[in-house]
């Protein structure tokens, strides 16, 4: 069967942008490696529970969006650091009309400084 983190219908940009994200203990800090307006890879040492939503601040370039994101799957207590990275995919399951297009718009500056 194939691996549904293949599936994926909007290309997809490597940026480096922080992100916080809320939880019942607190608070949880990581960096997206890349990123769509549908959802994102969190690069973390942290473990959360896959299946819940979070809601989680990405720190653009311009200024700060809000989502809440479903974690769909986590690599962090099985990667293999020779050639994966820590970390979570998340997609978005709540994002504001004016946030999604301020998404948008930085994925496509960051697309284009490349």
């Amino acid at each position: 069967m194939a691996d549904p983190r293949d599936k994926r219908r909007l290309p997809r940009v490597s940026a480096r942008w922080p992100v916080t994200i809320v939880t019942e203990k607190g608070r949880v800090d990581g960096e997206t490696r890349n990123i769509t307006v549908e959802g994102l890879f969190l690069h973390t040492l942290e473990r959360l529970r896959e299946g819940e939503v979070y809601r989680m601040t990405i720190k653009l370039p311009e200024k700060p969006v809000e989502v809440a994101g479903r974690l769909q799957w986590c690599n962090v207590d099985h990667f293999k650091p020779d050639h994966e990275i820590p970390g979570m995919g998340f997609c978005f399951v709540k994002i504001a009309d004016e946030d999604k297009e301020r998404l948008g718009d930085a994925i496509a500056a960051h697309k284009d400084k490349r």
